[in-house]
């Protein structure tokens, strides 16, 4: 299509309703209408914006009923903002943590170890046998 979405996720779409099937021409193609193809646009660009297909799925409803998304989306948004956030957070809470046990590992010698039960390395306490 020139929506610029694979045809398995058009495919997708249409499974779990957020996209309605297309009319068939009648060389059998599937005929997307000038709306579906505008509804298909916007669950691309709801996903760029980093929304889940639940979402974007919201989103839709909310239109078919007449309703603005705009205030939706933007809330949307801003709580997606924040979980990003929480997600950064925590993975330099992680990736802090790592480096501690990099740091750890630099003075450890492979040859001692003697951890039958694992690798010394992971271990939140290392031991050694001196």
């Amino acid at each position: 299509t020139d929506s610029g979405v694979p045809v398995s996720a058009i495919r997708y779409y249409e499974r779990v309703g957020l996209l309605p099937e297309p009319t068939r021409a009648t060389s059998g193609y599937r005929d997307y209408s000038e709306s579906a193809l505008h509804r298909l646009r916007f669950i691309r660009d709801g996903q760029a914006s980093g929304l889940s297909l639940e979402a974007v799925g919201h989103l839709i409803g909310l239109r078919d009923r007449g309703m603005s998304t705009c205030e939706h989306s933007l809330a949307l948004l801003r709580s997606r903002v924040r979980d990003l956030g929480k997600q950064m957070a925590s993975l330099e809470r992680l990736r802090s943590h790592l480096t501690d046990i990099i740091d750890r590992a630099d003075d450890f010698h492979p040859e001692e170890c003697t951890d039958p039960a694992g690798c010394q390395v992971l271990t939140s306490t290392p031991t050694t046998v001196g």
